[in-house]
């Protein structure tokens, strides 16, 4: 599971100017940001993100080899699947695919924003539904496998490691390294 560190990213689609007076950022985000389900004309847009997210935002943390491994594990039509489940949600910000996630009771699967949207709040906004999707479990556990990039992140929701280990969705030649993370509910 991976979701790109919030960081400010350079080029490509435009996320939108949060700058309007007397707006706050969540109210921005409301405003600015939609959700919805995939659709197949999504693959290209999805594919993109993916790979760049990878490329550009978790290079710091795996070298070169496994950064370009990665980014060829997983084809554009592996989403299908998920898209026909209806459990693939993409975020659109200033009219293009800002981020998307895969979550299903019981676990994040995926989480990836593009670079260019990184720290304007689509991470959290799709980490909030996959929250709500993934909480629907009689065990009140959630996990993701999160990148070495990630772990921060799920930490602000109160996710904590469990152990490490590496990548067991998609195909890859190399491991790449995650940390295991699990939520619980503290109804349960």
């Amino acid at each position: 599971m991976h979701l790109a560190r919030e960081r400010q990213g350079g080029r490509g689609i435009k996320c939108g100017d949060r700058s309007g007076e007397g707006s706050t950022h969540d109210e921005y985000l409301e405003t600015a940001m939609k959700v919805r389900k995939a659709t197949i004309e999504d693959l290209v847009e999805l594919d993109t993100i993916y790979r760049r997210s990878i490329a550009e935002l978790c290079a710091p943390d795996y070298d070169a080899e496994v950064i370009q491994a990665w980014k060829d594990s997983v084809s554009p039509e592996a989403r299908i699947p998920s898209i026909e489940q209806g459990i693939l949600w993409v975020a659109i910000l200033g009219g293009s695919i800002a981020g998307y996630m895969v979550a299903v009771p019981g676990e994040i699967v995926a989480l990836f924003v593009s670079p260019d949207c990184a720290g304007k709040g689509v991470g959290r906004k799709l980490a909030e539904l996959a929250l709500e999707i993934a909480s629907n479990t009689e065990s009140g556990e959630i996990v993701l496998e999160s990148t070495l990039t990630a772990v921060p992140f799920y930490q602000k929701f109160g996710f904590s490691e469990r152990s490490r280990g590496f990548f067991s969705h998609g195909h890859s030649d190399i491991e790449i390294a995650v940390v295991n993370m699990a939520w619980v509910s503290k109804c349960s």
